[in-house]
């Protein structure tokens, strides 16, 4: 029992670090898009 408690939580632990990084990285892509939109916007 122990032992299945101690891998949930490391299996948890990975899947909230990969979620948090896919959000992370998310946010950068769309905020990339979102200059280059404005970038493009200022030059026309």
């Amino acid at each position: 029992m122990r032992a299945r408690l101690q891998w949930d939580r490391r299996t948890f632990l990975t899947w909230g670090i990969g979620a948090s990084l896919l959000l992370a990285f998310r946010q950068t892509a769309a905020s990339r898009t979102a200059v280059a939109f404005l970038q493009i916007d200022g030059m026309t």
